[in-house]
């Protein structure tokens, strides 16, 4: 009569299914940091492991209206805070729900429809009023003036490509880093 062997794969088996289930996920989560990083480094590294920082980041382009700005395709953090991860079994991905995230991380050249609008026209007044003291004081306040709708029309469009959205050697060292280890913590259990 034969005996059953006993597999020492068994032991593990539970161990690497659950390792296996959950490293997309995990991928995911090193892939968004890396992508919000970009964002602060204002470039991004490629898979050689060269930085490469986006066009237009010397101190004239960071200025925005007057006033000094977060970064380069930071002016509210909107497109930073909008990417979410979305693994599913076989693969991991970071995803972003904002239409214009990949005009910006390949870049753009093309034609686009502008919809009809109204533009609000402003100018100043000057406006007097009384201090608690009783003093007469002026200021300046600005007033609307007037209102116009701007007609539907075609606008060129160009964007530079600036990606953040990249597989970079840190992604590719940390997963590598992080398999390795979730293996040997499993085989180690032999």
């Amino acid at each position: 009569m034969s005996q059953k062997y006993p597999h020492p794969f068994s032991k593990v088996a539970k161990d690497f299914r659950r390792f296996r289930k959950d490293l997309p996920e995990v991928v995911s989560n090193i892939a968004l940091n890396d992508f919000v990083h970009n964002f602060k480094r204002q470039g991004y590294v490629n898979q050689n492991g060269v930085f490469i920082p986006w066009k237009g980041t010397k101190k004239k382009a960071r200025r925005t209206l007057g006033r000094k700005s977060k970064g380069i395709l930071i002016r509210s953090g909107r497109l930073m805070r909008s990417m979410r991860t979305a693994a599913r079994y076989n693969e991991a991905r970071v995803v972003s729900n904002l239409p214009y995230a990949k005009a910006h991380n390949e870049g753009v050249s093309e034609t686009v429809k502008v919809r009809s609008y109204k533009r609000n026209r402003y100018g100043k007044k000057e406006e007097k009023y009384k201090t608690r003291s009783g003093r007469s004081r002026t200021k300046v306040v600005n007033v609307k003036k007037g209102s116009g709708v701007v007609k539907q029309h075609n606008r060129r469009m160009k964007l530079d490509r600036r990606p953040f959205m990249i597989t970079s050697k840190t992604i590719l060292k940390e997963t590598e880093k992080h398999v390795f280890n979730e293996l040997d913590k499993i085989w180690n259990k032999l």
